[in-house]
């Protein structure tokens, strides 16, 4: 399960719906290395992205990627203990 949140900081919704789309968007890219670590590990798994920048702008959907790919790939060589 995913949740997506962006801060009210973010002024306008316009802004803050682009940024949740955004997420999502490449959360559905990545999230098969998410879940194939917590299947091999039996592991119920609950992840929200918040995001709390003002300078939604700049934020690219390959800017967005590449970010959710190196946190996921780092999550994904823990080592979980059960």
């Amino acid at each position: 399960m995913a949740g997506f949140a962006v801060s009210r900081s973010v002024r306008r919704a316009v802004d803050r719906n682009r940024a949740k789309r955004l997420l999502r968007e490449a959360y559905r890219h990545y999230k098969h290395l998410l879940w194939n670590v917590a299947k091999e590990n039996k592991l119920s798994l609950s992840i929200v992205f918040v995001v709390k920048s003002s300078n939604i702008e700049q934020l690219s959907l390959r800017t967005i990627e590449d970010d959710m790919k190196v946190l996921f790939k780092k999550i994904s060589t823990q080592h979980f203990v059960v």
